[in-house]
């Protein structure tokens, strides 16, 4: 974060909205003993249909730096592609152009260690932040979030299988 110029998505800073860059938590609902799949390959990842070609990149990224170096037969099942990856654009190109850049807080998606859910005591759900830098006033953006794994459906007709869809208006 650049102390600067980064507004945190935090209680104190009005969760981004005094700055005009709100904050939005997303979290999944809690299925009892559902675990994810995780994508380990890049191969594969780069033949889902519908995935956004950002997100392979952020992903192809993420393995590169964290699992690349690690021995060959680590590399197969790498810690930290155990994720639910998070995707969030703009329903149209005109939601796309005034929602500007997403940033994602404290992860791009849900980490799989704290899958499955089996009703812990003291059980935290995981939480993302996304956090509209460069949003339009006075303009209702459609935002469709999607999360991936593959166990994970979506439906184009239908925004809450594998996703949600929510409208957010700035003044």
């Amino acid at each position: 974060m650049a102390l600067d110029t980064d507004v945190p998505c935090t209680g104190a800073e009005k969760y981004g909205m005094y700055h005009g860059r709100p904050c939005v938590i997303l979290k999944m609902n809690n299925i009892y003993g559902w675990e994810p799949r995780p994508y380990y390959n890049l191969t594969q990842i780069n033949n889902i249909v519908g995935m956004p070609t950002w997100l392979k990149t952020t992903i192809t990224n993420h393995y590169n730096k964290h699992c690349l170096p690690l021995p060959k037969k680590a590399r197969k099942k790498c810690p930290q592609m155990r994720m639910i990856w998070l995707s969030c654009e703009g329903e149209t190109a005109a939601d796309e152009e005034h929602m500007g850049k997403v940033h994602y807080v404290p992860w791009q998606g849900f980490p799989g260690y704290y899958y499955p859910y089996l009703n812990q005591q003291h059980y935290l759900s995981p939480i993302v932040f996304i956090q509209f830098r460069n949003i339009t006033p006075g303009v209702l953006i459609q935002v469709r979030c999607k999360i991936w794994a593959r166990n994970i459906q979506h439906d184009p007709t239908n925004p809450r299988k594998g996703g949600i869809h929510f409208e957010i208006l700035m003044d």
